[in-house]
């Protein structure tokens, strides 16, 4: 991690902004590409002294996060008391949980979502394009597939490629329900294409293809790919090859 506050994973980058609300989330790439999902929360201090924390020293919410996400078997929740100190505790507290009507409270992180929540996953809110997710778990194209269809959507398919592009390559955005504290760049994503055509069966067209694609078989998969400071553009590729893979709610194609 830079002293900028900038951590570099493979595939992805995640830039956090100085910035904390109520339902605000957290994102820690942990071993084997799965993305630790943290939640902002409240809990009464009353609860807290029920435990007795593991305190370490550090000033930074993101770098609790992390050391909170390498032991997530016993680290169910994080709160950052003061300037210096990260303090992990034991306690399952979901999401946007409030005890502020049993006295004094403290803002914490938990990696439990509210369960009343329809999706699991932080979707983001385009205007133009929908609600979209961005899973860096590298999947083949099959199970990326699988993945969207398990949160309420499918693969994403777009209308307005340009704003694809533009989000891709910078994508700070804001949360369906409320706003997300950082922003998630990838060079290599699945999108709803394969055999050439977009999932909705319109025809890739010459604009959105890189120079000199497609150049594989007729029944290869689609995934967007960022080369050489150029913006992303599709590239064909077998379809057993492992991406992350954007998602789009409440769409289904055939």
């Amino acid at each position: 991690m830079s002293a900028s506050g900038v951590l570099l994973l493979p595939r992805l980058m995640v830039v956090v902004w100085g910035l904390l609300l109520p339902h605000s989330l957290l994102l820690v790439q942990v071993s084997g590409g799965e993305v630790m999902t943290w939640y902002k929360t409240q809990v009464s201090k009353d609860k807290l002294q029920t435990q007795t924390p593991t305190d370490i020293t550090s000033n930074r919410i993101i770098e609790c996060a992390v050391m909170a996400s390498q032991n997530p078997g016993t680290r169910h929740l994080f709160c950052h008391p003061d300037a210096a100190t990260c303090s992990f505790y034991d306690l399952k507290v979901e999401a946007g949980h409030k005890d502020s009507a049993i006295g004094p409270v403290q803002d914490c992180w938990t990696r439990h979502p509210n369960e009343s929540e329809a999706s699991s996953v932080p979707f983001a809110d385009l205007v133009a394009q929908g609600c979209v997710f961005l899973n860096s778990t590298l999947r083949t194209f099959d199970e990326a597939r699988s993945f969207c269809q398990s949160e309420g959507g499918d693969m994403y398919v777009t209308g307005d490629f340009t704003g694809l592009q533009q989000y891709l390559g910078d994508n700070t955005y804001s949360h369906c329900t409320s706003l997300v504290v950082m922003a998630i760049h990838y060079t290599e994503v699945w999108v709803g294409g394969k055999s050439r055509v977009w999932l909705d069966g319109r025809s890739v067209t010459e604009d959105e293809w890189r120079p000199g694609e497609p150049n594989g078989g007729p029944n290869d998969c689609i995934r967007m790919r960022e080369m050489n400071g150029d913006p992303h553009l599709m590239m064909d590729i077998g379809c057993d090859t492992a991406y992350p893979v954007m998602c789009q709610k409440g769409v289904a194609f055939p």
